[in-house]
Protein backbone atom coordinates (compact mmCIF):
# COMPACT_ATOMS: atom_id res chain seq x y z
CA UNK A 1 0.00 0.00 0.00
CA UNK A 2 1.56 3.28 -1.13
CA UNK A 3 0.11 6.68 -0.49
CA UNK A 4 0.84 9.86 -2.29
CA UNK A 5 -0.42 12.08 0.47
CA UNK A 6 -1.07 15.67 1.49
CA UNK A 7 -0.12 17.00 4.91
CA UNK A 8 -2.14 19.87 6.36
CA UNK A 9 -0.90 21.43 9.60
CA UNK A 10 -3.82 21.91 11.99
CA UNK A 11 -1.62 23.84 14.44
CA UNK A 12 1.95 25.23 14.14
CA UNK A 13 4.69 22.60 13.85
CA UNK A 14 8.29 23.04 14.99
CA UNK A 15 11.01 20.54 14.15
CA UNK A 16 14.30 22.02 15.31
CA UNK A 17 17.65 21.84 13.56
CA UNK A 18 19.62 22.55 16.75
CA UNK A 19 20.34 26.20 15.89
CA UNK A 20 19.35 28.81 18.48
CA UNK A 21 19.58 32.60 18.26
CA UNK A 22 19.90 35.05 21.15
CA UNK A 23 17.32 37.85 21.28
CA UNK A 24 18.66 41.39 20.73
CA UNK A 25 22.11 39.96 19.89
CA UNK A 26 21.58 37.61 16.94
CA UNK A 27 18.04 38.66 16.08
CA UNK A 28 15.66 41.51 16.79
CA UNK A 29 11.98 42.17 16.26
CA UNK A 30 9.29 44.78 15.80
CA UNK A 31 5.53 44.38 16.12
CA UNK A 32 5.26 42.38 12.90
CA UNK A 33 8.51 40.58 12.11
CA UNK A 34 11.57 38.85 13.51
CA UNK A 35 14.88 39.64 11.77
CA UNK A 36 17.80 37.19 12.02
CA UNK A 37 21.06 38.98 11.28
CA UNK A 38 24.02 37.81 9.22
CA UNK A 39 27.22 38.71 11.15
CA UNK A 40 29.40 38.44 8.04
CA UNK A 41 27.27 40.98 6.17
CA UNK A 42 27.46 43.40 9.10
CA UNK A 43 31.24 43.00 9.36
CA UNK A 44 31.57 43.74 5.66
CA UNK A 45 29.72 47.02 6.18
CA UNK A 46 31.29 48.24 9.45
CA UNK A 47 34.81 47.14 8.58
CA UNK A 48 37.66 46.26 10.92
CA UNK A 49 37.37 49.52 12.83
CA UNK A 50 33.73 48.88 13.64
CA UNK A 51 34.33 45.48 15.24
CA UNK A 52 35.48 47.04 18.51
CA UNK A 53 32.31 49.15 18.67
CA UNK A 54 30.15 46.11 17.98
CA UNK A 55 31.87 44.01 20.67
CA UNK A 56 31.50 46.88 23.14
CA UNK A 57 27.81 47.25 22.26
CA UNK A 58 27.24 43.54 22.96
CA UNK A 59 29.14 43.69 26.26
CA UNK A 60 27.22 46.81 27.30
CA UNK A 61 23.89 45.20 26.52
CA UNK A 62 23.08 47.50 23.60
CA UNK A 63 20.40 45.82 21.48
CA UNK A 64 21.54 44.91 17.96
CA UNK A 65 18.56 46.85 16.59
CA UNK A 66 19.88 50.08 18.13
CA UNK A 67 23.44 49.33 17.03
CA UNK A 68 22.30 48.91 13.43
CA UNK A 69 19.77 51.73 13.47
CA UNK A 70 22.39 54.33 14.23
CA UNK A 71 24.37 53.20 11.19
CA UNK A 72 21.41 53.57 8.83
CA UNK A 73 21.86 50.13 7.25
CA UNK A 74 19.22 48.68 4.96
CA UNK A 75 17.79 45.73 6.90
CA UNK A 76 17.46 43.52 3.82
CA UNK A 77 21.21 43.77 3.26
CA UNK A 78 22.25 42.49 6.69
CA UNK A 79 19.75 39.75 7.56
CA UNK A 80 19.61 36.01 6.90
CA UNK A 81 15.83 35.89 7.02
CA UNK A 82 12.75 37.81 8.04
CA UNK A 83 9.81 35.92 9.56
CA UNK A 84 6.32 37.12 10.49
CA UNK A 85 5.73 37.31 14.23
CA UNK A 86 2.53 35.56 15.31
CA UNK A 87 2.21 36.91 18.86
CA UNK A 88 3.91 39.38 21.16
CA UNK A 89 7.38 38.63 22.57
CA UNK A 90 7.13 39.10 26.32
CA UNK A 91 10.68 38.23 27.38
CA UNK A 92 14.18 38.08 25.91
CA UNK A 93 14.34 34.41 24.99
CA UNK A 94 16.20 32.19 22.52
CA UNK A 95 14.77 31.59 19.08
CA UNK A 96 14.77 27.93 17.98
CA UNK A 97 15.18 27.61 14.23
CA UNK A 98 12.99 25.32 12.12
CA UNK A 99 14.73 22.64 10.09
CA UNK A 100 14.70 23.55 6.41
CA UNK A 101 16.21 22.72 3.05
CA UNK A 102 17.81 25.69 1.24
CA UNK A 103 16.17 24.66 -2.03
CA UNK A 104 12.85 23.16 -0.92
CA UNK A 105 12.05 25.18 2.19
CA UNK A 106 10.98 24.16 5.71
CA UNK A 107 10.01 20.55 6.15
CA UNK A 108 8.82 17.83 8.48
CA UNK A 109 11.27 14.90 8.32
CA UNK A 110 9.75 11.52 7.60
CA UNK A 111 11.54 10.23 10.72
CA UNK A 112 9.49 12.60 12.91
CA UNK A 113 6.23 11.35 11.42
CA UNK A 114 7.32 7.71 11.62
CA UNK A 115 8.36 8.14 15.26
CA UNK A 116 4.90 9.44 16.14
CA UNK A 117 3.29 6.56 14.19
CA UNK A 118 5.46 4.04 16.04
CA UNK A 119 4.32 5.47 19.39
CA UNK A 120 0.69 5.04 18.28
CA UNK A 121 1.44 1.43 17.36
CA UNK A 122 3.10 0.89 20.73
CA UNK A 123 -0.02 2.21 22.43
CA UNK A 124 -2.09 -0.22 20.35
CA UNK A 125 0.14 -3.22 21.11
CA UNK A 126 0.17 -2.56 24.86
CA UNK A 127 -3.61 -2.83 24.87
CA UNK A 128 -2.94 -6.57 24.47
CA UNK A 129 -2.63 -8.36 27.81
CA UNK A 130 -0.13 -10.90 26.43
CA UNK A 131 2.26 -8.14 25.40
CA UNK A 132 1.92 -6.49 28.80
CA UNK A 133 2.68 -9.74 30.61
CA UNK A 134 5.86 -10.15 28.58
CA UNK A 135 7.20 -6.76 29.74
CA UNK A 136 9.09 -6.78 33.04
CA UNK A 137 10.35 -3.97 35.23
CA UNK A 138 13.97 -4.73 34.29
CA UNK A 139 13.06 -4.22 30.63
CA UNK A 140 12.55 -0.53 31.23
CA UNK A 141 14.37 0.20 34.52
CA UNK A 142 18.07 -0.48 34.02
CA UNK A 143 20.55 -0.56 36.88
CA UNK A 144 24.16 0.14 35.99
CA UNK A 145 27.15 0.19 38.33
CA UNK A 146 29.68 2.96 37.69
CA UNK A 147 33.43 2.96 38.36
CA UNK A 148 32.90 4.00 41.99
CA UNK A 149 30.56 1.10 42.67
CA UNK A 150 27.49 3.33 42.80
CA UNK A 151 24.26 2.15 41.18
CA UNK A 152 22.87 4.39 38.46
CA UNK A 153 19.23 4.00 37.41
CA UNK A 154 18.27 4.64 33.79
CA UNK A 155 14.85 4.39 32.15
CA UNK A 156 14.95 3.16 28.54
CA UNK A 157 12.58 1.34 26.18
CA UNK A 158 15.20 -0.39 24.00
CA UNK A 159 14.50 -3.88 25.39
CA UNK A 160 10.74 -3.42 25.07
CA UNK A 161 11.23 -2.19 21.50
CA UNK A 162 13.13 -5.38 20.67
CA UNK A 163 10.52 -7.59 22.33
CA UNK A 164 7.63 -6.04 20.42
CA UNK A 165 9.12 -4.98 17.09
CA UNK A 166 12.18 -7.23 16.51
CA UNK A 167 15.75 -7.76 17.67
CA UNK A 168 17.68 -6.06 14.87
CA UNK A 169 17.31 -3.64 11.96
CA UNK A 170 16.69 -6.43 9.44
CA UNK A 171 13.91 -7.95 11.53
CA UNK A 172 12.02 -4.90 12.72
CA UNK A 173 8.34 -4.94 11.80
CA UNK A 174 8.37 -1.12 11.64
CA UNK A 175 10.92 -1.19 8.81
CA UNK A 176 8.08 -1.87 6.39
CA UNK A 177 6.53 1.50 7.19
CA UNK A 178 8.22 4.02 4.91
CA UNK A 179 7.64 7.74 5.33
CA UNK A 180 9.13 10.44 3.13
CA UNK A 181 10.06 14.01 4.09
CA UNK A 182 7.32 16.63 3.62
CA UNK A 183 8.64 19.86 2.07
CA UNK A 184 6.48 22.96 2.45
CA UNK A 185 7.62 24.75 -0.68
CA UNK A 186 4.71 27.18 -0.54
CA UNK A 187 5.19 28.24 3.06
CA UNK A 188 6.76 31.16 4.86
CA UNK A 189 7.68 30.21 8.41
CA UNK A 190 6.19 32.09 11.35
CA UNK A 191 7.58 32.83 14.81
CA UNK A 192 5.57 31.98 17.93
CA UNK A 193 6.31 33.01 21.51
CA UNK A 194 5.45 30.22 23.94
CA UNK A 195 4.99 29.96 27.68
CA UNK A 196 4.28 27.06 30.00
CA UNK A 197 0.71 26.69 31.19
CA UNK A 198 1.38 25.27 34.65
CA UNK A 199 -0.72 23.66 37.33
CA UNK A 200 0.47 24.98 40.66
CA UNK A 201 -0.53 23.27 43.88
CA UNK A 202 -3.13 20.53 44.13
CA UNK A 203 -6.66 20.04 42.91
CA UNK A 204 -8.27 21.55 45.98
CA UNK A 205 -6.24 24.74 46.17
CA UNK A 206 -4.26 25.05 42.96
CA UNK A 207 -4.57 27.09 39.80
CA UNK A 208 -3.58 27.05 36.14
CA UNK A 209 -1.53 29.99 34.95
CA UNK A 210 1.26 30.88 32.55
CA UNK A 211 4.78 30.56 33.94
CA UNK A 212 6.68 33.40 32.28
CA UNK A 213 10.09 31.96 33.20
CA UNK A 214 9.44 28.87 31.05
CA UNK A 215 9.18 30.51 27.66
CA UNK A 216 10.84 30.43 24.25
CA UNK A 217 10.52 31.49 20.64
CA UNK A 218 10.00 28.92 17.90
CA UNK A 219 10.20 29.26 14.15
CA UNK A 220 7.36 27.09 12.84
CA UNK A 221 5.53 25.80 9.85
CA UNK A 222 2.28 27.69 10.58
CA UNK A 223 -1.18 26.19 10.82
CA UNK A 224 -3.06 25.42 7.60
CA UNK A 225 0.16 24.92 5.62
CA UNK A 226 0.22 22.13 3.05
CA UNK A 227 2.85 19.79 1.62
CA UNK A 228 3.02 16.65 -0.51
CA UNK A 229 4.90 13.52 0.54
CA UNK A 230 4.91 9.74 0.20
CA UNK A 231 3.85 7.22 2.81
CA UNK A 232 3.75 3.47 2.31
CA UNK A 233 3.40 0.10 4.02
CA UNK A 234 5.48 -2.36 2.04
CA UNK A 235 3.26 -5.41 2.52
CA UNK A 236 4.84 -7.29 -0.40
CA UNK A 237 8.30 -7.07 1.15
CA UNK A 238 6.89 -8.13 4.51
CA UNK A 239 5.19 -11.19 2.97
CA UNK A 240 8.45 -12.24 1.33
CA UNK A 241 10.31 -11.92 4.64
CA UNK A 242 7.59 -13.86 6.41
CA UNK A 243 7.68 -16.59 3.77
CA UNK A 244 11.44 -17.19 3.74
CA UNK A 245 12.25 -16.41 7.41
CA UNK A 246 9.03 -17.39 9.14
CA UNK A 247 10.77 -18.48 12.37
CA UNK A 248 12.26 -15.05 12.94
CA UNK A 249 8.89 -13.34 12.57
CA UNK A 250 6.90 -15.69 14.80
CA UNK A 251 7.17 -13.67 18.03
CA UNK A 252 7.21 -10.21 16.47
CA UNK A 253 4.09 -8.04 16.37
CA UNK A 254 3.02 -7.46 12.77
CA UNK A 255 -0.75 -7.03 13.04
CA UNK A 256 -0.54 -3.31 12.31
CA UNK A 257 0.93 -4.10 8.87
CA UNK A 258 -2.18 -5.95 7.79
CA UNK A 259 -4.81 -4.37 10.04
CA UNK A 260 -5.97 -0.83 9.49
CA UNK A 261 -2.96 1.27 10.53
CA UNK A 262 -4.89 4.50 9.87
CA UNK A 263 -7.54 3.32 12.34
CA UNK A 264 -4.84 2.55 14.93
CA UNK A 265 -3.28 6.01 14.56
CA UNK A 266 -6.60 7.86 14.75
CA UNK A 267 -7.67 5.89 17.81
CA UNK A 268 -4.42 6.73 19.58
CA UNK A 269 -4.50 10.46 18.79
CA UNK A 270 -8.21 10.83 19.50
CA UNK A 271 -7.89 8.92 22.76
CA UNK A 272 -5.03 11.18 23.89
CA UNK A 273 -7.08 14.27 23.00
CA UNK A 274 -10.09 13.03 24.90
CA UNK A 275 -7.95 12.15 27.92
CA UNK A 276 -6.49 15.65 27.84
CA UNK A 277 -9.93 17.28 27.71
CA UNK A 278 -11.21 15.00 30.48
CA UNK A 279 -8.08 15.69 32.52
CA UNK A 280 -8.77 19.43 32.54
CA UNK A 281 -12.45 18.82 33.17
CA UNK A 282 -11.60 16.78 36.27
CA UNK A 283 -9.70 19.77 37.63
CA UNK A 284 -12.37 22.28 36.63
CA UNK A 285 -12.42 23.62 40.19
CA UNK A 286 -8.92 24.95 39.69
CA UNK A 287 -9.38 28.66 39.15
CA UNK A 288 -7.26 30.23 36.43
CA UNK A 289 -6.13 33.84 36.58
CA UNK A 290 -5.26 33.64 32.92
CA UNK A 291 -7.38 32.80 29.89
CA UNK A 292 -4.64 30.54 28.55
CA UNK A 293 -6.32 27.37 29.83
CA UNK A 294 -9.68 28.19 28.26
CA UNK A 295 -8.10 29.06 24.91
CA UNK A 296 -6.03 25.87 24.99
CA UNK A 297 -9.12 23.74 25.62
CA UNK A 298 -10.98 25.52 22.81
CA UNK A 299 -8.21 24.55 20.36
CA UNK A 300 -8.18 20.95 21.57
CA UNK A 301 -11.94 20.74 21.13
CA UNK A 302 -11.65 22.06 17.56
CA UNK A 303 -9.06 19.39 16.76
CA UNK A 304 -11.28 16.74 18.35
CA UNK A 305 -14.08 17.83 16.00
CA UNK A 306 -11.77 17.32 13.01
CA UNK A 307 -11.95 13.54 13.55
CA UNK A 308 -15.65 13.61 12.69
CA UNK A 309 -14.80 15.16 9.31
CA UNK A 310 -12.13 12.66 8.23
CA UNK A 311 -12.66 10.67 5.07
CA UNK A 312 -11.38 7.15 4.44
CA UNK A 313 -7.67 6.67 5.13
CA UNK A 314 -7.18 10.18 6.51
CA UNK A 315 -5.56 10.40 9.93
CA UNK A 316 -4.45 12.99 12.50
CA UNK A 317 -1.26 12.69 14.50
CA UNK A 318 0.93 14.96 16.61
CA UNK A 319 4.61 15.57 15.79
CA UNK A 320 7.53 17.77 16.77
CA UNK A 321 8.44 20.03 19.66
CA UNK A 322 6.10 21.01 22.52
CA UNK A 323 3.94 17.93 22.01
CA UNK A 324 3.96 17.26 25.72
CA UNK A 325 4.46 14.09 27.76
CA UNK A 326 0.93 12.76 27.21
CA UNK A 327 1.14 12.89 23.41
CA UNK A 328 4.81 11.96 23.07
CA UNK A 329 4.31 8.73 25.04
CA UNK A 330 0.51 8.31 24.80
CA UNK A 331 0.90 7.10 28.41
CA UNK A 332 1.42 3.48 27.34
CA UNK A 333 3.56 2.92 30.48
CA UNK A 334 0.50 3.46 32.67
CA UNK A 335 -0.82 0.08 31.50
CA UNK A 336 2.14 -1.89 32.87
CA UNK A 337 1.30 -4.16 35.82
CA UNK A 338 4.34 -3.19 37.87
CA UNK A 339 3.31 0.50 37.78
CA UNK A 340 -0.11 -0.10 39.38
CA UNK A 341 -1.54 1.81 41.19
CA UNK A 342 0.22 4.44 39.11
CA UNK A 343 0.27 7.57 41.29
CA UNK A 344 1.48 5.88 44.47
CA UNK A 345 3.79 3.26 42.97
CA UNK A 346 7.42 3.95 44.01
CA UNK A 347 8.82 2.87 40.64
CA UNK A 348 6.46 5.14 38.76
CA UNK A 349 7.32 8.02 41.06
CA UNK A 350 10.99 7.31 40.36
CA UNK A 351 10.31 7.43 36.60
CA UNK A 352 8.32 10.63 37.00
CA UNK A 353 11.16 12.27 38.93
CA UNK A 354 13.60 11.28 36.17
CA UNK A 355 11.31 12.85 33.55
CA UNK A 356 10.76 16.04 35.55
CA UNK A 357 14.44 16.80 36.00
CA UNK A 358 15.28 20.45 36.55
CA UNK A 359 18.18 22.55 37.74
CA UNK A 360 16.99 22.61 41.35
CA UNK A 361 16.31 18.84 41.34
CA UNK A 362 12.88 19.51 42.76
CA UNK A 363 10.82 16.41 43.53
CA UNK A 364 7.25 16.84 42.27
CA UNK A 365 6.02 13.43 43.46
CA UNK A 366 3.93 14.99 46.25
CA UNK A 367 1.97 16.98 43.67
CA UNK A 368 -1.18 15.15 42.63
CA UNK A 369 -1.51 16.83 39.23
CA UNK A 370 0.64 15.12 36.59
CA UNK A 371 1.79 16.11 34.07
CA UNK A 372 1.62 19.69 35.27
CA UNK A 373 2.97 21.64 32.26
CA UNK A 374 1.71 22.39 28.75
CA UNK A 375 3.94 24.43 26.43
CA UNK A 376 1.63 26.49 24.24
CA UNK A 377 1.54 29.94 22.65
CA UNK A 378 0.34 32.82 24.81
CA UNK A 379 -2.81 32.78 22.67
CA UNK A 380 -3.51 29.18 23.69
CA UNK A 381 -2.42 27.34 20.53
CA UNK A 382 -0.95 23.83 21.00
CA UNK A 383 1.84 22.69 18.68
CA UNK A 384 2.26 19.76 16.33
CA UNK A 385 -1.13 18.51 15.08
CA UNK A 386 -1.14 17.47 11.42
CA UNK A 387 -3.71 15.81 9.17
CA UNK A 388 -2.57 13.37 6.49
CA UNK A 389 -4.86 12.80 3.49
CA UNK A 390 -4.22 10.18 0.79
CA UNK A 391 -4.30 11.30 -2.83
CA UNK A 392 -6.30 8.83 -4.87
CA UNK A 393 -5.00 9.44 -8.39
CA UNK A 394 -2.02 10.79 -10.30
CA UNK A 395 -4.30 13.44 -11.79
CA UNK A 396 -5.28 14.70 -8.34
CA UNK A 397 -1.63 14.61 -7.23
CA UNK A 398 -0.48 16.71 -10.20
CA UNK A 399 -3.32 19.17 -9.67
CA UNK A 400 -2.40 19.73 -6.00
CA UNK A 401 1.29 19.90 -6.89
CA UNK A 402 0.57 22.62 -9.45
CA UNK A 403 -1.51 24.60 -6.95
CA UNK A 404 1.25 24.48 -4.33
CA UNK A 405 3.96 25.44 -6.82
CA UNK A 406 1.85 28.32 -8.14
CA UNK A 407 1.35 29.61 -4.61
CA UNK A 408 5.09 29.29 -3.97
CA UNK A 409 5.87 31.34 -7.09
CA UNK A 410 3.33 33.97 -6.03
CA UNK A 411 4.97 34.27 -2.61
CA UNK A 412 8.38 34.62 -4.21
CA UNK A 413 7.09 37.36 -6.52
CA UNK A 414 5.54 39.23 -3.59
CA UNK A 415 8.88 39.04 -1.79
CA UNK A 416 10.73 40.45 -4.81
CA UNK A 417 8.21 43.27 -5.17
CA UNK A 418 8.65 44.18 -1.50
CA UNK A 419 12.42 44.35 -1.90
CA UNK A 420 12.00 46.71 -4.83
CA UNK A 421 9.35 48.84 -3.13
CA UNK A 422 11.13 51.61 -1.23
CA UNK A 423 7.85 52.76 0.32
CA UNK A 424 7.58 49.52 2.31
CA UNK A 425 8.83 50.91 5.62
CA UNK A 426 8.45 47.54 7.35
CA UNK A 427 11.67 46.29 5.76
CA UNK A 428 13.81 49.39 6.31
CA UNK A 429 14.97 51.27 9.35
CA UNK A 430 13.82 54.83 9.55
CA UNK A 431 16.64 56.97 8.17
CA UNK A 432 18.08 59.29 10.79
CA UNK A 433 18.44 62.95 9.81
CA UNK A 434 22.04 64.21 9.65
CA UNK A 435 22.10 67.88 10.74
CA UNK A 436 24.07 70.54 8.93
CA UNK A 437 27.21 71.81 10.67
CA UNK A 438 26.78 75.09 12.61
CA UNK A 439 28.21 78.07 10.68
CA UNK A 440 27.44 81.03 12.96
CA UNK A 441 29.23 82.83 15.76
CA UNK A 442 30.30 80.66 18.70
CA UNK A 443 29.16 82.01 22.07
CA UNK A 444 27.67 80.83 25.35
CA UNK A 445 24.02 79.77 25.19
CA UNK A 446 23.82 78.84 21.52
CA UNK A 447 22.48 75.56 20.14
CA UNK A 448 24.79 73.40 17.98
CA UNK A 449 24.53 69.88 16.49
CA UNK A 450 26.73 67.02 17.73
CA UNK A 451 27.27 63.30 17.20
CA UNK A 452 28.04 60.67 19.85
CA UNK A 453 31.45 59.14 19.19
CA UNK A 454 31.90 57.21 22.43
CA UNK A 455 28.90 56.06 24.50
CA UNK A 456 29.42 56.11 28.25
CA UNK A 457 28.87 57.98 31.47
CA UNK A 458 29.51 60.65 30.39
CA UNK A 459 28.97 60.28 26.64
CA UNK A 460 31.69 61.77 24.45
CA UNK A 461 30.41 63.87 21.55
CA UNK A 462 31.89 65.68 18.61
CA UNK A 463 30.41 69.13 18.02
CA UNK A 464 29.51 69.74 14.39
CA UNK A 465 30.82 73.26 13.87
CA UNK A 466 32.13 74.33 10.49
CA UNK A 467 35.95 74.39 10.38
CA UNK A 468 36.12 73.77 14.14
CA UNK A 469 34.87 70.31 15.17
CA UNK A 470 35.45 69.77 18.90
CA UNK A 471 35.36 66.60 21.02
CA UNK A 472 33.96 67.06 24.53
CA UNK A 473 32.08 65.32 27.36
CA UNK A 474 28.29 65.67 27.36
CA UNK A 475 26.55 66.93 30.50
CA UNK A 476 22.90 66.76 31.44
CA UNK A 477 22.27 63.22 30.14
CA UNK A 478 22.65 60.37 32.67
CA UNK A 479 22.28 57.35 30.37
CA UNK A 480 24.46 56.10 27.55
CA UNK A 481 23.53 57.28 24.08
CA UNK A 482 24.07 55.01 21.06
CA UNK A 483 27.24 55.56 19.09
CA UNK A 484 26.70 57.73 15.97
CA UNK A 485 23.54 59.21 17.47
CA UNK A 486 22.90 62.81 16.32
CA UNK A 487 21.77 65.31 18.97
CA UNK A 488 21.61 69.04 19.71
CA UNK A 489 23.58 70.51 22.60
CA UNK A 490 23.70 73.86 24.30
CA UNK A 491 27.02 75.57 24.99
CA UNK A 492 26.78 76.33 28.71
CA UNK A 493 30.35 77.47 29.31
CA UNK A 494 32.48 79.43 26.82
CA UNK A 495 35.55 81.40 27.90
CA UNK A 496 38.80 82.60 26.42
CA UNK A 497 37.71 81.42 22.99
CA UNK A 498 37.14 77.83 24.08
CA UNK A 499 34.02 75.71 24.57
CA UNK A 500 34.44 74.23 28.05
CA UNK A 501 31.00 72.69 28.76
CA UNK A 502 27.97 71.54 26.77
CA UNK A 503 24.62 70.18 27.95
CA UNK A 504 22.22 67.82 26.18
CA UNK A 505 19.37 69.74 24.57
CA UNK A 506 17.37 67.37 22.31
CA UNK A 507 17.53 64.57 19.75
CA UNK A 508 17.70 65.48 16.08
CA UNK A 509 14.28 65.00 14.50
CA UNK A 510 12.94 65.27 10.99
Amino acid sequence: MTYKALITTLTPVHIGNGVKYKHKVEFFSDNKYVYIIDPEKILALIGQQGIESWVKAINDGVAIKEFLKNRQFDIEKIIVKKCPLANQIKKDKELHEQIYNPLLGPYIPGSSIKGAIKTAILDFLTDNSTNLQNIELNDIRLEEENENGNIKIEWKDEIIDKKLFGQDANHKSTRFIKVGDAYFINTKTKIYFTQALNAEGNADNGKWKFNGSISNLYETIPENSKALFQFSIDQNLFKLNEKYESVKWTNIETRFLTDNLVHIINNATKSALEKELKYFESYSDIVSNDKGKEKYLTYLQKIREEFDKLSDNEFIIRVGANSGYNFMTLRWMDKLDFFQPTRSNPYYLELRKAIQKNRNRKNYSAEYIWPRTRKITTTGIPFGFIKISPINSDEEYLQIKKQLETKANDLQQIHIEKLNNTTDVSIHFKTEVVPQAYKGKIEQGIKVPAVVIKPGKPNIVKLLIENNEITISLNGYASELPEHKYIYVKITEFSKGQIRRVNFLSEVKE
